[in-house]
Parts: structure tokens; sequence; C-alpha cells
């Protein structure tokens, strides 16, 4: 009524009792209500004298859902949508489900534990002024030099049918999608296997290299490169003593550049713009550069690489996010390797946690009391430009000059939330200063963590820009606050952000697994999203396999055998499903004998002995029985 008063007729076995509440009644007021207009009717109802109200719990009619908590009635879905469809309240009193069920075999299960990945400062790990004999490590900090690789060679077990005949190797450092160092082979015909054995020198120092740095390498083959009289271009040796070459390039958008150059340079840059348009990437694998437990690779590695796939693949729409793995080929096979060699040293090489604060001698200390640079007011012709930057669209990418505003005045960025993305996807993530600088603001970020909830902020910061742990864990935190009904909102987009962390653990992971493990609705849907991943996604199916099996060893044994039900189901029907399309061609024309066939088919999928029932895949709240 207008008063926010509702019926609600609540069944006990076979005997039901309507009773008049407040839409603004928690589940216990209605127990007691229910209580005291039954308290003359209970041996009727079948209820004992040594049970009270506490005793019981409201099951929604028909579904597996209950209605407790301290919240009011009008919060709850259930009761919101009969009430919106004009529909009866029916609630069934019954004694909540055992405890006993969800028991949880416990096991020592330590794949990481929260020392894994933990290392000490860089002074108490360099090797200045120590004893040789209590040098254990080494600080990455020390590592003054640029980093290297040797690309040995490829091989493959059988070419692809390619036309282009000449092959090389791109080697990328990527953080995110920010390119911190590329280099190349040179090219060679492309056989089963191609060996280069060069090194390649990359313009950035050990010490930058930031934690989640990936090592791209990709194969690209090209065609075999034209003569210069050839068509593209004209070519004149106007080389009278200069010891240069002058001459037109025609590239494929019809422009025409007038190049002037060494003599020898000529003929490569003319070969490269020709093949610049040609170059097609055929193979890539990424390597973390520093492992999960904060050290640096060394050594040799030999890695399966992946195929690209061709337009028309299924596979084509993930493509974006599958180039990102850090896993390898698992089918070793067929695929294509490719053999690299890292410096090695004689000891492990860490990547400090930090400097020891006071100490951060040469580091762009901007922190300190005198140096407050970042700290200064910003004039008023730059608050405008500062604006309109923050007010771009998060698709629309930010020029070098719009970057280098926002890492001056980072302070000022701090305090608007707004600012963060874009003020964290300026970060030069292949400067340790820089990255260092970055940590100690976010370590006072105040602004972030006593703003609103913004979720779409917060997943903006854990899309594929951004590779820092701690730019992710002080998103997920801001996730912490959402509800249960908002997690399984986001869920989803959640389970595919997990794609983008670099290592398997992370704080995102982390997060999920806890609410899943709080709240089974999300603990069931994570299982399906889960599944779904393992089933299609051969460059993630490890690391969900990984999170997948951390949920099912704490979800508990009464889950478990739910899970085990319906993917016994899903299965069953699934096969059956296969076997009626490849009888019926045409998939408008279902004639009475396919119809008869399923029809066979199911019962004696009933007679098989299926499960007596199971939850319903899509909507947790619903038991399904026997097939109709």
């Amino acid at each position: 009524d207008n008063n926010g008063y509702i019926l609600v007729v609540i069944h006990v076995s076979t005997s039901s009792q309507t009773i008049k509440v407040s839409i603004e009644d928690t589940p216990s007021q209605v127990l007691a209500s229910f209580f005291a207009k039954t308290a003359n009717k209970r041996v009727l109802l079948g209820i004992p004298e040594n049970m009270s109200e506490e005793d019981f719990v409201l099951r929604v009619c028909g579904r597996e859902e209950y209605l407790y908590g301290e919240k009011a009635l009008e919060s709850f879905n259930w009761i919101r949508q009969s009430l919106k469809n004009g529909e009866e309240i029916h609630l069934v009193l019954e004694t909540p489900p055992n405890p006993e069920l969800d028991l949880v075999q416990r096991e020592d299960w330590a794949q990481v534990d929260d020392c894994t990945g933990v290392t000490g400062t860089h002074e108490q790990l360099t090797i200045a002024e120590k004893d040789h004999e209590r040098v254990f490590t080494i600080s990455m900090w020390d590592c003054n030099r640029k980093f290297r690789v040797k690309v040995l060679g490829i091989d493959i077990p059988a070419l692809p049918k390619v036309p282009e005949l000449t092959v090389f190797i791109e080697a990328s450092i990527f953080h995110g999608q920010q390119l911190l160092a590329q280099e190349r082979t040179t090219s060679k015909t492309f056989n089963e296997e191609v060996l280069w054995n060069c090194w390649l020198e990359f313009n950035i120092k050990i010490k930058d290299l930031p934690k989640g740095a990936r090592l791209n390498l990709q194969v690209i083959c090209g065609k075999q490169p034209q003569t210069p009289n050839s068509k593209g271009g004209s070519y004149h040796d106007n080389t009278a003593g200069t010891g240069c070459v002058e001459g037109k390039v025609q590239l494929e958008f019809g422009i025409i550049y007038k190049v002037s150059l060494p003599r020898e340079a000529s003929l490569h840059l003319f070969v490269h713009l020709l093949a610049k348009t040609k170059n097609r990437l055929l193979y890539y694998v990424n390597l973390l550069l520093i492992d999960h437990r904060s050290l640096l690779r060394q050594g040799e590695f030999i890695l399966h690489m992946w195929k690209m796939p061709e337009k028309s693949e299924e596979s084509s729409s993930s493509i974006n996010a599958d180039k990102l793995t850090s896993a390898t080929n698992p089918d070793k096979a067929s695929s294509m390797a490719i053999a690299i060699l890292l410096d090695k040293y004689c000891y492990p090489v860490v990547l400090p946690k930090s400097r020891e604060v006071g100490r951060d001698c040469g580091v762009g200390n901007d922190e300190g009391d005198a140096g407050e640079r970042g700290q200064r007011e910003m004039p008023n012709h730059l608050k405008k430009q500062f604006e309109a930057i923050l007010s771009t669209d998060p698709l629309h990418p930010l020029s070098p000059e719009d970057k280098e505003l926002l890492w001056h005045f980072r302070h000022e960025c701090m305090r608007d939330p707004r600012a963060y993305p874009k003020l964290l996807g300026s970060v030069r993530w292949g400067k340790q200063e820089d990255v260092l600088a970055t940590h100690r603001l976010l370590d006072r970020s105040y602004a972030w963590d006593t703003s609103g909830l913004d979720v779409g902020l917060a997943m903006q910061l854990l899309d594929c820009h951004y590779s820092d742990a701690q730019v992710r864990s002080m998103a997920v935190r801001k996730l912490e606050t959402l509800e249960d009904d908002d997690v399984l909102r986001y869920l989803l987009q959640l389970v595919q952000a997990v794609k983008f962390e670099p290592y398997h653990d992370s704080a995102l992971v982390r997060f999920l697994l806890k609410r899943a493990l709080r709240s089974k609705r999300i603990g069931h849907f994570l299982f399906w999203f889960l599944r779904s991943e393992i089933a299609q996604s051969m460059h993630y199916q490890q690391r969900y396999a990984v999170l997948l099996e951390a949920y099912l060893r704490g979800c508990g044994e009464n889950m478990l055998q739910d899970f085990r039900k319906q993917v016994e189901m899903t299965e069953a029907l699934q096969k059956v499903t296969r076997e009626i399309k490849a009888m019926s061609a045409d998939k408008y024309d279902i004639t009475a004998q396919v119809v008869f066939q399923l029809r066979q088919k199911l019962e004696t999928l009933q007679s098989s002995g299926l499960p007596e029932s199971f939850r319903v895949p899509y909507d947790p709240g619903l038991r399904a029985g026997a097939l109709l």
C-alpha cells in the first residue's frame, strides 16, 4: 500500500501464513512478525517448541536464494522484481544450510606466498663496499651497461607457405604499451633454419629496466629486395666526388622524397623504404626480463613462438590481448622456435624494491624539502591547457608536449584522480629515477583514496597500458569498496583485465579470488568465465587455469560437487548438439527425422545416469531436474 506495507506469504512444509510487513523491515524483523503472529499455531505448522526465529532463514520460493542480513526488504532484487511485476511474494521458512557442507580440504599449495618477489633496498643488495665473501646477489641498479640479447637463430619443422623470401628478427622492449627500446637483425633468406649468432645492443641500461618489462621477439618476413633500377623510384648516381647519392624515392602513398645520403647508406635506405610496405609479421613471443621473483633473466632460452592469425580466423579478434602474453606456444612439435642468449652473471641479479630515502644520490629526488620543484603553482595560461588535456577522451593519444606538462606538474595531478590515467601514461618507465619518483608519489595518493568510487577510472588503470604493480594495486584498492552486485556487473571485464597483468600473481587476481570465495554467486560466475577462457584462449590458458585451481581449492566440497554436475550436464548436452548439427546440413530445414533423432538421443541421455539435479549455469539461483 501507499504507507509502504506489503503482504508476504510464508510457507512452512505444507501450510502457509500471510503476514503484513513494512518494506523497510529486515528479514529478521519479518521472522519476528511471523513468529509473533503464529505463536498459537506452532504445533499446527510443525515448528518444534525449543526452536525460535533465530534458528530459521527465509528462502525465495522455487529458487536457491535466501533473504538474510541487515538490509531492508526493499533492497533485495527479488522483492523489487516481484513488486514491479505485481506478483505475490512467496517465501519458505527453512533451517539454514549446513555450513559443514562448505568445508575446505586444508592443504599446503603455496605456489606463491607473501615473500615471493619481495627484495631488499638497493643499499642492502649493492656490492659496493662489501667484502667479496659476503656477496650473494648483485643489485640491478649497479648494472650500468646497456641491455643486450644474442639472437642465435630460428628453426621451424615446416616452412609456412609464404611467397616472401627474406626474414629478420625485430626485438623490442615494452612496458605496457610503451616502447622502451628496439633493435633488429639483418635480413636473411627464409629457410627451415636461419642462424644469426649476433648480439643486439639496446639503447637502455640494465639498471633502467622496470619490473614487468617484456622482451618482444618477432619474426618478420619481407620480399626479396628489388634492384634499384626496377619500378618504385628513379635512382641517379650523382656521386661526383661527394661520396653521396641523390635520388628520388616514391613510397606507396605517392609522395616523392628527394634524398641525399652517404653512398653506402643510400641503397640500404632505398631497400628499407621499399621493404617497409611489404613486411609481414609471422610469429611473435614475449619474455619477461625480470621474473616473478624479481630476478633478471640470464642465460639461454629456446622460446616456442605464436603464429599471427590470418584475418579470416576467429582468433584474430583477440590478437591485441594475445600479443601481450608471456606464455610460450605449448605446441612445440610444429611451432617456430627462436633461440636467444642473455648475459650471464656469477650471482643472481636482483631488482631492488626501493632506495633508502635520503640516499638517492644522483637520482632526481624532487621530493626533498629543498627541491619541491613540482610543487609550485601552475601558471594560469597552463591551467587551461591542463584542463583541456584532462577532458580529452581516454582513447585520445597524448602528444609528447602534453606528457611533459603532466609530468612537470605531477604533484598538481596527484590532487585530481581524473588525471591519474593520463599522468601515469606519461611516465617514462624506462628511466629508473622517474619510476622511483612515481612510486613515491603513489605512496601519497590521498586524493585517490578519499575520492568517491569511479569504476571507469579504476578500470582504465587496469587496461593494457599500465604494467606497474603499484599502479594496478592502487586501482584494485579502489574496487575493494564495490558491493557484490557491482562486482558481478564488472566481473567479465575484470576477468579480461587479468590478461594485462605481467605476472600470474597480482592484486587483481587476489581481489577476484577473495570476492569469489566470499560470495557463492560471484564464485559461480567466476568459475564459468575462467572455464570459457581456458577452453578458447591458448595464450592465457595456463594463467586462468592456475587461478581456477586456486578458487576450486578454496570454494568447499558442496560447490565442487555442484560444479561437477554442471560440467557433466553441459558436456552431455553439447555432445548431442554436435551430433545433431552434423546430421542436419541445412540449419533452417529441421526435418521430422532430425527431431525424432534428437528425442531419442535425449532419452538415451536421461537413462544413462545423469545427475538428479544441477544448478543452471547461467542462473545459479535455479536448480534444474530431469530432462523432459
